[in-house]
């Protein structure tokens, strides 16, 4: 039969090859449930990146809703201004052709003005003064000017004190 040496070291060697088949299997529990853990943890990073994708994606949909309302508004605004700039203008030259119109009135009604009171206050001649005045000229004789007077020039007033064949 077996000695009690061998028995013990056969026993020993089973208690160890149990002990180490026992650590074996703890430490392939540990992995499978490490395993089981990271894959967890995987799964929850997973959803979390899921829901974090979702929330930029309804984040950026809304800023993309918010950025075309924003660019309506200012299209309307852009608009309205650009009414109201084509009115204003409108009024600027209505109002101008007004004045100008207002201005072209007031000279023709100034000349029509003036034509009447030229008209009504036309000059007449003094008809007695001027018979006077040819009576007068007629009496002093007809070779009388305004420079020479009523006698004339004499004859030695226009000799140079030569004779020539232009004068006496």
């Amino acid at each position: 039969m077996c000695d009690p040496v061998s028995a013990t070291v056969a026993v020993g060697a089973l208690t160890g090859a149990a002990s180490i088949a026992a650590a074996n299997k703890q430490a392939k529990a540990q992995e499978k449930a490490q395993k089981s853990q990271l894959a967890a943890q995987k799964e929850a990073q997973a959803q979390e990146l899921a829901q974090q994708q979702a929330a930029m994606a309804a984040q950026e949909e809304q800023a993309q809703k918010q950025l075309a309302l924003q660019q309506q508004q200012y299209a309307a605004q852009q608009q309205q201004f650009d009414a109201q700039r084509t009115l204003a203008e409108q009024q600027l030259a209505a109002q101008q052709a007004a004045t100008l119109q207002a201005q072209q009135a007031q000279q023709a009604q100034q000349l029509a003005a003036e034509r009447s009171f030229n008209k009504l206050n036309q000059k007449q001649p003094n008809v007695g003064d001027m018979l006077t005045g040819n009576r007068r000229q007629a009496e002093g004789g007809g070779s009388g000017t305004m420079l020479t007077g009523p006698s004339g020039i004499s004859m030695d007033q226009l000799s140079l004190g030569k004779n020539t064949l232009l004068g006496a």
